[in-house]
């Protein structure tokens, strides 16, 4: 009995030496991950609409972002959710959105609105049968065209954004 436990014994000590899963030296350490590479966010869009206005209208800025733990706009507006905000910019303006990632690496858009002098609604009142000559362009209206050397024959004129109506 002596002999065969070292008989077993010996030929489990080969086995682990000569390839059964033994090995003399450490193992090799296994190589290091790869190294993590920084993305920057991508900014598909970024629009003011309308991008022309009077100074008492609003706009709606609207963005497209992936890749992105932040963004914000400048202007005061600041970090923002979503996809579109809506403000008033009361003079031109130039908005630049930021779009940054978990890394810190970020990415910048510009959109513009140019705001007119106009406003919303005037009412002109002259009298009946008068030649009402109107000039001046006010906001997108050039209300020349509209009425220039025409006689009224109505008390008044309102004006809005987009046209010029005789009342």
């Amino acid at each position: 009995m002596y002999r065969t436990t070292r008989t077993i014994v010996l030929l489990v000590y080969l086995g682990v030496m000569l390839g059964c899963g033994g090995s003399s030296e450490p193992a090799a350490p296994s190589p290091p991950p790869p190294p993590v590479v920084p993305t920057t966010p991508t900014i598909t869009s970024f629009a003011a609409t309308p991008s022309r206005i009077t100074g008492d209208q609003s706009i709606t800025l609207t963005w497209s972002v992936t890749g992105a733990q932040s963004v914000s706009i400048d202007r005061g507006i600041g970090v923002v959710t979503g996809t579109s905000v809506t403000v008033t910019p009361g003079a031109n303006t130039t908005y630049t959105l930021t779009a940054t990632s978990s890394s810190g690496r970020s990415t910048t858009s510009t959109t513009a609105v140019t705001v007119t002098g106009g406003v919303a609604g005037v009412t002109l009142t002259w009298n009946a049968g008068s030649t009402v000559k109107l000039e001046q362009v006010i906001g997108d209206k050039d209300w020349s065209a509209a009425a220039k050397g025409t006689t009224l024959p109505t008390a008044s004129l309102t004006s809005t954004r987009y046209g010029v109506f005789g009342t």
